[in-house]
């Protein structure tokens, strides 16, 4: 991707607006000069709330006292998912803590 501004000469004779060289679909990230393509991740995100985040800040405290390092995020919050799908009533608890965050 060039630097170059678009150009009043890339507009078309018919007076539709200039031609973008972006692409439609592709996000795009603002680097202190121009637009650069993000590329995709294979990483997922998924939305929690402010409680759940607050619990996955602890444990993660909790290991880096263990282990004497910082771990990624990904990798606790990855490990307590886990962990939660090998607790019997776990679907119970999803069911109750639904019901209350939307009540």
């Amino acid at each position: 991707m060039s630097n170059e501004p678009i150009q009043a000469s890339d507009q078309e004779m018919d007076g539709s607006r200039p031609k973008s060289r972006l692409q439609r679909g592709q996000l795009y990230q603002y680097n202190g000069r121009e637009l650069v393509p993000v590329e995709p991740s294979d990483v997922a995100k998924v939305p929690v709330t402010t409680e759940a985040f607050d619990s996955l800040k602890a444990v993660r405290k909790q290991v880096a006292e263990i282990t004497k390092g910082r771990p990624e995020l990904m990798i606790v919050a990855s490990a307590m998912l886990i962990a939660a799908s090998r607790i019997p009533e776990i679907d119970v608890f999803a069911k109750e803590y639904g019901h209350d965050f939307y009540s």
